[in-house]
């Protein structure tokens, strides 16, 4: 098992806390490495499941693992690219796929209402395309289901983060290695000729594809 530890613990207390003040869109900040798929895992093990929606693909197969060891009891299902598994307890879905109105409809009409939903790196939350999707799933109507994002990165670059009602746990990067829960940091300079005056920047980084050339 992938027990919690203390600042998990708290984490899903605060949650239920918070729930019980009418938040019903909680957010949970913590960094990279800290376990914040297991943290939901646990939540959605609590709670008999519910969906979970992805940025990326390759989160789904790292959601999934964590999902069969904290809660092998609860049947897994995939909704992307050609995938359709909708009757599941935990819906695995990737934002791509179902932001396709269509697509939602039917992952409604087959599973029904969800009473807990799941963002990872909510900080995507406030896109279009996310919001979309949240709104088709009821996160922003009363008495929705419980809709939790997990980030480590509440902060973008447009500042609009009013997909989240409050932040009810949050942990630095600082905080966490002094309590031994990560590795420290540690810098490293890589000397290069390699020219990047002429590379292109979007909301603050590099152009990939000229970065990439």
């Amino acid at each position: 098992m992938l027990d919690l530890r203390p600042y998990q613990v708290d984490a899903l207390e605060a949650i239920d806390e918070a729930a019980g003040r009418g938040i019903q869109r909680p957010l949970v900040v913590h960094p990279t490495g800290s376990g914040k798929t297991v943290e939901f895992a646990h939540l959605l093990a609590r709670r008999g499941g519910g969906i979970v929606l992805v940025h990326r693909d390759e989160l789904v197969s790292q959601t999934f693992g964590k999902l069969r060891i904290v809660a092998p009891e609860l049947s897994i299902g995939v909704v992307k690219a050609e995938r359709n598994e909708c009757r599941a307890d935990v819906v695995l879905a990737s934002v791509q796929t179902v932001q396709n109105m269509g697509r939602l409809a039917e992952v409604l009409g087959q599973h029904g209402d969800f009473h807990t939903v799941i963002v990872d790196e909510a900080h995507h939350a406030p896109a279009a395309s996310w919001t979309n999707v949240l709104t088709g799933l009821g996160s922003f109507t009363p008495g929705g289901p419980l809709t939790a994002g997990f980030t480590a990165t509440p902060e973008r670059s447009d500042g609009a983060l009013g997909v989240w009602q409050e932040i009810v746990a949050y942990k630095t990067l600082r905080e966490m290695v002094l309590e031994d829960y990560l590795a420290p940091v540690i810098g490293e300079r890589v000397n290069t000729s390699a020219d990047f005056s002429h590379i292109r920047t979007s909301d603050g980084d590099l152009g990939a594809k000229q970065l990439g050339a």
